[in-house]
């Protein structure tokens, strides 16, 4: 997977083969998201798995619930779902490959995928199929391990986070990850770990370095709030993306944020300089600009462009998570266009 500083990796591609790219936080704050009656590839290349090690064959659940991890294989079939909701409400599932009807579906995948064999680049193409060529690189695994976070930000849902979970022990997620062998079949898989928060479980750090002897890819979505010396070596294992809530860092001061960032850099940029390493891994920075706090925002995001001018930091509203509904928290005009700007 190349890791540039384009963030664009979602194809809108027309009837006609033209296409354009969107960022996901651009797609998602846009309200460019509604698929409903498309066919969609969860399942095939896509798996989501819940807080509670529920398998779902993407975050939307379409198609129900499929087993749990920790007590059953996994092994699904090729069908293409047809999708029942009227938002796609998570970046995950929208990098899905999907398709407006059967025929696009014939027309787009796999082989302009594998090929590339587009036409023209719009500024926004009016979309009959949509897919990031991430799929074709490898499965891939979206994994809520855990409802435990030392965070409480007042847009997260409260049933998708706590203080008192029991930690998922180094046996419970190697179980888990034997389960999926049947789905997984031999291929490189990318595994990208929320939460909750992925980093206040002690044995998360050695799973993934475990996923990584077998030859996968990690990404972690982390809140920032762990010491520098655990970035770093995590950075060595995982790709990090940073989601940034601004009431903690106006909590805990931009600084304590910015260090945990700049550790997970400092590894990146040491690996691009070190001969024969390979495509090192990557680390971005998404601001979660919650309604009142553009100032704090704007003060974050200019630190981290000037500082951090070699990774992508991008900028998303937050959205009610009621029912996979995508409708935006109450901004101003000023801060949902400085937010699609960013």
């Amino acid at each position: 997977m190349s890791k540039t500083l384009d963030n664009d990796n979602l194809f809108f591609v027309d009837k006609d083969s033209n296409y354009s790219t969107h960022s996901v936080e651009f797609v998602h704050s846009s309200q460019l998201n509604k698929w409903r009656d498309w066919y969609c590839g969860i399942g095939i290349r896509y798996l989501y798995i819940f807080f509670n090690g529920d398998i779902f064959k993407g975050v939307c659940k379409v198609g129900g619930r499929l087993g749990n991890i920790y007590n059953d294989q996994v092994s699904l079939g090729k069908d293409w779902v047809k999708c029942t909701r009227d938002w796609c409400s998570c970046g995950a599932d929208m990098a899905v490959p999907k398709a407006i009807d059967v025929d696009q579906i014939a027309n787009n995948f796999p082989n302009s995928i594998i090929n590339n064999k587009l036409n023209a680049k719009l500024d926004k193409a009016e979309p009959t199929a949509v897919y990031s060529n991430t799929n074709n690189l490898f499965k891939f695994i979206s994994w809520d391990i855990g409802r435990r976070c030392n965070f409480d930000c007042w847009y997260c849902p409260s049933n998708v986070h706590n203080n008192y979970e029991e930690h998922k022990t180094f046996l419970q997620l190697e179980t888990a990850y034997n389960n999926l062998a049947p789905w997984i079949d031999g291929e490189k898989t990318k595994f990208s770990f929320t939460g909750g928060e992925p980093t206040v479980y002690k044995d998360y750090l050695p799973f993934v370095k475990r996923l990584k002897k077998d030859g996968h890819l990690v990404m972690t979505t982390t809140n920032g709030s762990h010491n520098e010396t655990y970035y770093r070596e995590l950075a060595e294992y995982s790709d990090i993306c940073f989601s940034v809530h601004l009431n903690y860092v106006k909590l805990y001061g931009i600084d304590k944020f910015v260090r945990s960032i700049q550790a997970a850099t400092d590894v990146r940029r040491k690996n691009l300089s070190a001969p024969g390493i390979g495509d090192p891994n990557w680390v971005s920075v998404r601001i979660m600009c919650d309604p009142g706090n553009l100032e704090t925002a704007k003060e974050f995001y200019k630190t981290c462009k000037d500082k951090f001018s070699d990774i992508v930091v991008s900028v998303d509203s937050v959205h009610q998570a009621v029912n996979f509904s995508s409708n935006l928290y109450e901004y101003t005009e000023e801060e949902i266009t400085w937010i699609k700007n960013a």
